[in-house]
């Protein structure tokens, strides 16, 4: 289904308004601080596609001062962003988004001009069906404000919190699939209450748009079944179909004001002990887990969530560069069910209504029961990167940007195309570049000489090893030296796609911090210090999984053969590099010679397995049990 349809009677009008602007702005006699319009062509509310398919999603913007770049946001969550060569007074612009999971999305777009000013929002529904599903009329809600902000959220309170809010797993919309044949239904629901809520941060009467991560164990939808308060509540209706670890994750995000100090929400409990978690997102990026705790209980209770470091398992770190605190302000992120026992194979029904927020003493309910871990906790010295999907790979818009700050021709960045959506299983990678001192203990455990070493180069690792150096990155390392090491040290080589998500998270940043250049942050030639320095001297620069020196520093080899047409035929789960043996490897990340264009997280470098040189060097990744 082709469902790119062209609009020149808007492209008409957006011409009509950038000339009407730019008359203005000539009148005033001086530079007027203008704000961008954007126009959606298609896909049109109310559009079917079918899962898998890719949705063209044509918008035309247009600003006096030019329009810089334009953003998609898929329900509330930063798609894609696409920039002209040159900021431009209409700019209209494609951009694809592949619909991988059936329900009613928001495709929204916004556009920035060259003084950073937003414009308003603009937004369709598109209805995602299986392949040949029966399709039923479409109803579509009007959504009057639409979950993407224009600046900042607006927060419940009315404080702000950071634009940009990654999710800390890949997320799918939740289908309203109802539980297993068998599942034992609650009792008939008493009355509803009429008794106005305070603090609310929902009680599900506008239910909205609930994303579920990647674990498919259950639903959450909008129930009259049993109810607090108001005429509606969630019915969470859980699968663990497996005699393992099983959770489930519904995600809605809700900034809050103020320094709350918990989270209450009232629970109709079934008395099956699963611990019901709660997920928060503080203003450094950090996601937490913090637990309502066990459903023991039976009918209606309040329970409530401590949000307080120190606290036993199921309070943790979940994702997010961790400095051990949680920094104000705040955003409610999701709701997590967790299997107690963790080998139960089991299904049921819990519904849960009037979260709010606020400070003060936990109320009855709650119990915590400490037991050891079951959220994979990363080895000393590594990060954890979540399983789910990240955008891989550059758009002709980044590649054109790289293309201008570097002079080169186009053909070198091509490898970066097309950008594609991989998803990766869990996964651990070391926080640092590996050291000399590290290399030196492994040299001293095994004997290991490296290739220079073995060809009788003058240039070798131990020249280059300077006493007060311990802590510098190991380079003249080839492929096969990083990957011996890795392997004595139980871990791995970082496959191309892993090193990637890694750097950039899963919104595709540009560089590890974010969309804008900031020499401060890296390494790099600008910086001007012409060599190696301590890994993790540029504590600005983390990655968003809290990963350094992921840009600048040294070249770090990656698991995979270089292939230039690599990303048209890549697998879209866990890929692992070409499987025919080329004549290069690939190295990421650029080092402390290199310019902005190569220190991008999409930047692919190569060069042979035996090759070595002064700012090569490499950093281990292990999988996630």
């Amino acid at each position: 289904m082709d469902v790119h349809r062209s609009r020149k009677f808007i492209t008409v009008i957006a011409l009509f308004l950038a000339a009407t602007t730019l008359a203005c702005g000539l009148a005033g006699g001086g530079k007027q601080i203008t704000k961008p319009t954007i126009i959606i062509s298609a896909p049109l509310t109310g559009t079917r596609v079918d899962v898998g398919q890719v949705v063209n999603v044509e918008s035309t913007a247009t600003d006096a001062t030019g329009v810089a770049k334009v953003e998609l946001w898929v329900d509330g969550q930063l798609y894609r962003e696409d920039a002209p060569p040159s900021p431009q007074a209409t700019y209209t612009v494609v951009q694809p988004w592949q619909a991988t999971a059936p329900g009613n999305h928001t495709l929204t777009v916004r556009a920035q001009n060259t003084d950073k000013t937003y414009s308003d929002l603009a937004s369709v529904v598109v209805e995602v069906v299986q392949p040949g599903a029966q399709i039923t009329p479409a109803v579509i809600v009007p959504t009057p404000t639409p979950t993407v902000p224009e600046a900042t959220p607006t927060p419940i309170g009315g404080t702000a919190v950071p634009e940009e809010t990654p999710t800390p797993t890949g997320e799918t919309p939740i289908p309203s699939a109802t539980p297993a044949a068998g599942t034992p239904l609650p009792t008939t629901p008493p009355a509803a209450t009429s008794t106005p809520v305070t603090n609310l941060i929902t009680g599900f009467e506008d239910f909205g748009t609930w994303r579920r991560g990647d674990e498919p164990n259950g639903t959450l939808t909008q129930t009259t079944e049993q109810v607090h308060s108001g005429q509606y509540a969630a019915k969470l209706a859980y699968a663990f179909a497996s005699a393992g670890n099983d959770y489930v994750v519904f995600l809605q995000d809700h900034p809050l004001a103020g320094t709350p100090t918990n989270i209450s929400a009232w629970v109709f409990g079934n008395g099956s002990g699963h611990f019901l978690n709660v997920w928060i997102r503080d203003a450094q990026g950090e996601t937490w887990q913090s637990t309502f705790g066990q459903v023991k209980h039976t009918g209606w209770q309040q329970m409530t969530a401590l949000i307080q470091t120190g606290q036993p398992w199921p309070w943790g770190h979940i994702d997010g560069p961790s400095n051990g605190a949680v920094d104000y302000p705040i955003a409610f992120r999701g709701l997590v069910l967790d299997d107690v026992p963790d080998n139960c194979a089991c299904s049921g029904i819990i519904y849960i209504d009037d979260i709010t927020v606020g400070p003060g003493v936990q109320p009855p309910g709650g119990e915590v029961t400490s037991i050891p871990t079951a959220t994979p906790s990363a080895p000393a010295d590594m990060v954890l990167v979540p399983a789910g999907e990240f955008l891989m790979g550059s758009t002709n818009a980044e590649i054109d940007k790289a293309q201008a700050w570097s002079a080169k021709p186009r053909y070198e960045f091509e490898d970066e195309f097309p950008q594609h959506t991989v998803y990766l299983d869990a996964y651990y990678i070391d926080k640092f570049e590996v050291t000399n001192a590290q290399f030196e203990a492994f040299v001293n455990a095994t004997g290991y000489r490296t290739l220079a070493e073995q060809k009788g180069e003058l240039n070798t690792w131990r020249a280059a090893y300077a006493p007060g150096m311990e802590n510098y990155p190991v380079v003249w390392m080839s492929w096969y030296d990083a990957d011996a090491y890795c392997k004595w040290a139980g871990k791995r080589l970082p496959t191309e796609a892993e090193w990637e998500k890694a750097a950039r998270g899963n919104l595709g940043r540009i560089f590890p911090w974010g969309n804008d250049w900031d020499p401060k942050k890296a390494n790099c030639s600008e910086a001007g210090y012409g060599h190696t320095m301590p890994v993790g001297s540029f504590p600005d620069g983390f990655s968003y999984y809290g990963a350094r020196d992921m840009a600048g520093n040294v070249w770090e080899w990656v698991a995979d053969w270089w292939d230039p047409a690599y990303y048209s035929v890549s697998a879209t789960r866990n890929p692992q590099g070409p499987l025919t043996p080329t004549q290069n490897k690939v190295l990421r990340g650029g080092a402390f010679g290199n310019d902005k264009w190569q220190l991008r997280t999409a930047h692919r470098h190569t060069s042979g397995p035996d090759g070595y040189a002064p700012d090569h060097g490499f950093r281990c990744a292990k999988s996630a049990p």
